[in-house]
């Protein structure tokens, strides 16, 4: 969620989980982002390198990629550690921020993404959360091979509730790392063609949510 949004939400009482990527701002930027947050009271965040930008909706844009990642990380790890911002300047109060990272569970080869996991933990990672999953199989296959590499940290399952079969499609088409099983499609696809026959609007996003439901219920 962007600055502004987790500035709302925050004073709607709520706990937001701030995204800074990569792509988007150099270090002054994500350094100057990140303590006005923390003025807000928002001491949660999600570092993340961000897709290029031609896998987007404004595929002109030029990338930043000063820092990815795991260097926004340490950047927020140092701040903490010396009191001062990403110029070596002391800061009048020090923010500590609870730092989140993501991983992408459906990746062949999987062991990069392990690998990059750890670098993340490594680098300050204190919670996890994962690209979207469609299927019990994939977190678990995934999961199995987090603890064999001895990697320690509370992972977040990715679910997105699906709207349409194109939405579905459009996701597995554009998106790195998503895999919308064929059934769930389908099942979207048939809520739709029930919901022409019948005249009622929302069925397919009513299968979404109960798709969703039925993940989170198993993967519990």
């Amino acid at each position: 969620t962007g600055l502004g949004l987790c500035i709302k939400l925050k004073q709607a009482g709520l706990e937001p989980i701030l995204q800074m990527t990569g792509r988007d701002r150099n270090r002054m930027a994500i350094m100057g982002d990140m303590l006005a947050a923390a003025g807000f009271g928002i001491d949660t965040m999600l570092a993340l390198t961000g897709d290029h930008p031609v896998v987007g909706d404004c595929k002109d844009a030029k990338p930043v990629y000063d820092l990815d990642s795991v260097g926004i990380l340490k950047l927020l790890g140092n701040m903490e550690k010396n009191g001062t911002d990403c110029g070596g300047n002391a800061l009048s109060s020090t923010p500590k921020f609870c730092k989140g990272a993501a991983v992408t569970p459906v990746y062949d080869p999987l062991f990069l993404q392990i690998n990059k996991l750890k670098k993340k933990v490594d680098a300050g990672a204190e919670f996890v959360q994962t690209q979207g999953i469609f299927t019990v199989e994939a977190l678990e296959t995934f999961m199995n091979e987090v603890a064999a590499a001895g990697i320690d940290v509370p992972i977040m399952a990715g679910i997105i509730p699906l709207k349409a079969a194109g939405m579905a499609r459009y996701m597995n088409e554009n998106i790195p790392g998503i895999e919308v099983p064929q059934a769930m499609i389908d099942r979207l696809a048939a809520a739709a063609e029930e919901g022409k026959e019948k005249g009622v609007k929302g069925l397919p996003m009513a299968a979404g949510i109960d798709m969703a439901a039925e993940l989170i219920a198993e993967i519990k």
